[in-house]
């Protein structure tokens, strides 16, 4: 009897160790909504990265003639080139919206996050920061 009880408790106490474990697994818990900063987006620090990581692949200076439709987005000169006269086509694009070309093309979309930073530096003013 004291051996079924034993093995009981072990069980027991492994499957509760087992599922307190799960909580960390919760993206939702790890990371809310809501829980983007947006408001001391710098070009350096957060608008190069994600553009390297993202948009170089077709809008580099080396790429751009062939893959990008002529638009190169490397460098703050052209970025910032691009964004005073088509800022609206650049969001539109990244946010997927109806009648824009969904960019990144044949990659994942851009997290909100990412665009709601974007958004932020542009209505900045494009800063070179």
């Amino acid at each position: 009897m004291i051996e079924k009880i034993t093995k009981f408790l072990v069980l027991f106490t492994m499957s509760a160790i087992l599922f307190s474990g799960c909580y960390y697994d919760k993206e939702d818990l790890l990371y809310p909504v809501g829980a983007c900063d947006a408001s001391a987006v710098t070009y350096a620090t957060d608008i190069e990265p994600l553009l390297s990581n993202s948009c170089y692949g077709c809008h580099s200076n080396t790429q751009s003639q062939t893959a990008g439709a002529g638009i190169s987005l490397e460098g703050h000169a052209n970025l910032s080139s691009y964004v005073n006269t088509q800022a609206d086509r650049l969001i539109g694009a990244v946010r997927q919206e109806p009648s824009y070309s969904p960019m990144p093309k044949g990659g994942s979309p851009l997290d909100a996050c990412s665009i709601q930073k974007l958004q932020a530096w542009i209505d900045a003013g494009a800063p070179n920061n």
